[in-house]
């Protein structure tokens, strides 16, 4: 399905990249960079790991390209899940000669087990391969599925000249037992280059490393004229992000931000106002005061909110992560979640009893009065399937405490027999 021609492919993009090859995943949202990877099943997001290297991971989980479980959610069986497979690499020289192994050839990346997801199980594996030039991949590295840790940082060498070939590959397979969005692996800040060092396991860089919070204090989206009926009691304290720093020395860094509606600036800020040290190998919080972000129209209301990084003395080689842009949107519903299922929940339907029902209730405190169009919810895709589960709706104006009696409940609405939508 590929060849190492270096010609244009049916998809109308080379297929034989040259070193070095590098991707933090900061460029595209969902899917990887197809200019780079040949498919497209793990989930690009900044969502679900924990202080990550820069800005976007690419998360390895047992769902596929479309969100559907690999196995139709058999926690019986167990095998590979997610593969992120680059596209063909050319380990020769611009001459056309093959590299040699003195060209000290070293491949690199930083991963993590569970992050803000599932943890992995013991029996959880994370596998990295290279294609030698007969096209057989074999296993150059393998991780073990355990606990929640930080990012780990791995390098190894290529030492073996039967993968300097004009069309090498790599891939990263995750093995796991088949249940959907669960036990899942995070890879970030994949390297591959000459004249390298196992001994350097740091990076002159620094990077924007998570979006900023909401201008929201109580959720992550709301109508734009319930946001005005109670202003004072539902804008943030504060802005902030993270900022990372991937070298082995302090770095004194720089950041602004300048937020728009509509093409017209409500904040811009100086560099030179935000500057702080950022420890060697670690992180550190950003913030920025509270601008006035009332008097706006629209249906919705978007700002336009973009962050940038910068230590006016250094130059880094990978810039791209130095700058976020994000829109915060004021549209026709609340929502406390950004729309990511890092947590999920359900009910013991091992239970005996037939009449056994669970229950769940989520309270939005209004700030006015307004007419309920529709509700949104997402079916987490883990452990068993909840396609045949009916389930009804149901809307109450008030619940009383617990213990106090059902019988105040205020009850206004009730859609029964629903069944989940995929």
């Amino acid at each position: 399905v590929w060849n190492s021609t270096g010609k244009l492919n049916k998809w109308g993009k080379k297929d034989t990249l040259n070193l070095p090859f590098f991707d933090d995943f900061v460029t595209t949202k969902f899917y990887p960079d197809s200019s780079k990877w040949f498919n497209n099943y793990v989930f690009v997001n900044n969502d679900f790991p924990i202080n990550p290297p820069s800005y976007g991971v690419a998360t390895f989980d047992d769902l596929n390209a479309k969100g559907a479980p690999y196995n139709g959610l058999d926690g019986n069986s167990f095998g590979a899940c997610d593969t992120l497979l680059s596209l063909a690499i050319n380990l020769r020289d611009s001459s056309g000669k093959l590299f040699r192994i003195a060209d000290s050839i070293y491949f690199s990346f930083y991963f993590q087990r569970q992050g803000l997801g599932d943890p992995s199980d013991s029996k959880d594996s994370l596998l990295l391969q290279f294609k030698d030039s007969t096209g057989k991949f074999n296993t150059v590295w393998k991780a073990i599925g355990g606990s929640l840790a930080p990012f780990q940082f791995a390098i190894l060498g290529i030492t073996q000249t039967k993968y300097l070939f004009k069309g090498f590959q790599f891939r990263f397979i995750n093995f796991s037992r088949h249940t959907g969005n669960m036990n899942q692996w995070h890879v970030d800040y994949i390297h591959l280059a000459r004249k390298r060092s196992a001994l350097k396991n740091y990076y002159t860089d620094f990077a924007i490393q998570n979006r900023p919070n909401s201008l929201l204090k109580n959720y992550f989206q709301m109508p734009y004229s319930h946001f005005l009926a109670d202003a004072s009691a539902q804008t943030i304290d504060s802005i902030y992000f993270n900022a990372s720093n991937l070298d082995k020395s302090i770095w004194n860094l720089e950041a602004r931000h300048i937020e728009s509606h509509n093409g017209n600036t409500l904040v811009s800020t100086n560099f030179i106002a935000n500057a702080a040290n950022v420890p060697a190998k670690g992180f550190a919080k950003r913030r920025f005061p509270v601008y006035d972000y009332k008097g706006l129209t629209g249906d919705p209301v978007i700002i336009k909110r973009e962050y940038f990084l910068r230590d006016p003395s250094v130059t880094t080689a990978n810039t791209l992560n130095d700058k976020l842009t994000v829109y915060q949107e004021f549209n026709s519903c609340y929502a406390y979640d950004d729309g990511t299922a890092e947590y999920g929940f359900g009910y013991d339907d091992d239970v005996v009893d037939p009449f056994y029902k669970g229950a769940v209730a989520y309270k939005f405190n209004l700030t006015k009065a307004d007419t309920l169009w529709g509700i949104g919810m997402f079916f987490n895709r883990s452990v068993k399937s909840s396609a045949a589960i009916t389930f009804d709706l149901k809307v109450w104006q008030s619940i009383s405490p617990t213990g106090s009696g059902r019988s105040k409940d205020v009850l206004v609405y009730t859609m029964p027999n629903l069944k989940p939508v995929f």
